[in-house]
């Protein structure tokens, strides 16, 4: 999953939502310098991608997609899951959209002093252009796949991402609808049972 559902499964708890969606970008030192009330999140955030990549609808999805992306499969599933997530928005979430997402924002803001120095300008610049609404429409989509693909040490295939996704969209969408309320309660169970 990527950065909107990573959010959305941090159960609106401010420490955990942060760190949850800072971890990716962090090192191990930076992951180990956060302070305890953060490594909640940080195993959150493991927990969500372990039972993501290992769950048998992940693996079969992946599977059909790795002739277009190869090793970046998985990445792509993550981004396209994030745009199912908000076109089910209403089927998960009490709060509209827009309420979500700033409440996202302000979170992030809140705990600027505990974000790295090096990742500074990069998160900040995330909020400023409010990020989420990346994965909101196709041309978001094309846009986030742009940003991954500067930073990809191998051909990626990203550029025909969104036309795979549409041309998939029934498929993909059923797919996340069987996947996700199943990701949603194993998260419910790992943060009211994980110890911080």
């Amino acid at each position: 999953m990527n950065y909107l559902a990573h959010l959305f499964l941090s159960d609106n708890q401010d420490d955990l939502r942060f760190s949850n969606f800072l971890t990716d970008m962090m090192t191990i030192k930076e992951v180990r310098a956060l302070p305890e009330k953060f490594q909640k999140g940080v195993n959150l955030h493991r927990f969500i991608d372990e039972f993501t990549d290992q769950h048998p609808i992940n693996k079969e999805l992946v599977k059909q997609m790795h002739p277009y992306f190869k090793k970046y499969a998985s990445v792509v599933l993550d981004v396209f899951f994030d745009y199912f997530l908000f076109e089910n928005w209403s089927n998960y979430s009490t709060l509209n959209f827009s309420e979500f997402s700033t409440m996202q924002y302000d979170g992030i803001l809140n705990h600027k002093k505990y974000i790295p120095i090096r990742l500074e300008k990069t998160v900040m610049s995330m909020v400023q252009h409010q990020f989420l609404n990346s994965y909101t429409s196709v041309e978001g989509i094309d846009r986030t796949f742009e940003r991954i693909d500067k930073r990809a040490k191998f051909e990626t295939g990203f550029y025909q991402a969104s036309n795979v996704m549409m041309e998939m969209k029934q498929d993909l969408n059923r797919e996340f609808n069987l996947f996700f309320p199943e990701l949603l309660e194993a998260c419910h169970q790992f943060i009211n049972i994980e110890k911080p």
